[in-house]
């Protein structure tokens, strides 16, 4: 009879320990970035983030083209540095479902 109990508990045991698990989720908004024209590599940098946010300004925070995550919803000004072009700055509203397309000068 013990010895049911015990291998009951010991299978209870290794199947919870066994059982996946969630991965964690990404907390934040996700806003995919393209440059025009394609081809380039650049740097986002923030410059103003709305109020909570953890993002520090004056930071790169992503390499551009490709996907850039942002802590909070709202309103964020950025810097967009590729070399050997004039910065460019843009008013960007979080989330962004369609990304943003960045035009190079």
């Amino acid at each position: 009879m013990y010895l049911g109990v015990l291998l009951l508990v010991v299978a209870v045991a290794l199947g919870v320990w066994l059982w996946p698990r969630p991965e964690p989720a990404v907390s934040g908004y996700v806003v995919e970035f393209r440059l025009d024209p394609p081809g380039s590599r650049g740097r986002v940098e923030i410059l103003e983030a709305p109020p909570g946010s953890t993002l520090e300004k004056e930071r790169t925070i992503a390499e551009v083209p490709g996907p850039v995550q942002f802590d909070k919803a709202g309103a964020y000004r950025v810097r967009i540095r590729v070399d050997g072009r004039e910065p460019k700055e843009v008013l960007l509203d979080v989330p962004s479902p369609g990304g943003v397309t960045i035009r190079l000068q």
